[in-house]
């Protein structure tokens, strides 16, 4: 990944983290979707076919893509820990708002982004 991606993918990386944090409607989560999808779009047609970041990122846009296209209003879903097995359910925002969370720790988790 080239210094430019890596810069961009900073500025993509912290406005997530500010889209998780502030509490508004859905219909800013479902535009913040959109706009991070996009800017992470341009960042993944960049890189090398072949290299780590390249399936990462890959893998979070089309992530993203899927969850822009999905139109129910009502999720379901199980979380699986040290205690067992748990349900949940929430709605059309909560999910938007879990998929950002997923999609902004498995960037870093897997990527060295830094200023």
């Amino acid at each position: 990944m080239e210094l430019s991606q890596r810069k961009h993918l900073y500025k993509v990386v912290k406005v997530m983290e500010k889209a998780i944090v502030v509490k508004s409607t859905t219909s800013f989560y479902e535009q913040a979707l959109k706009m991070i999808h996009k800017e992470l779009f341009k960042i993944v047609s960049y890189l090398k076919f072949d290299s780590e970041e390249y399936g990462i990122i890959n893998e979070v846009v089309q992530t993203l893509d899927d969850v822009m296209n999905e139109t129910k209003d009502i999720y379901h879903y199980n979380i699986i820990d040290d205690k067992g097995e748990h349900k949940h359910t929430t709605d059309r925002k909560g999910h938007i708002i879990g998929i950002l969370e997923w999609a902004l720790d498995y960037i870093v988790g897997n990527i060295e982004v830094e200023e």
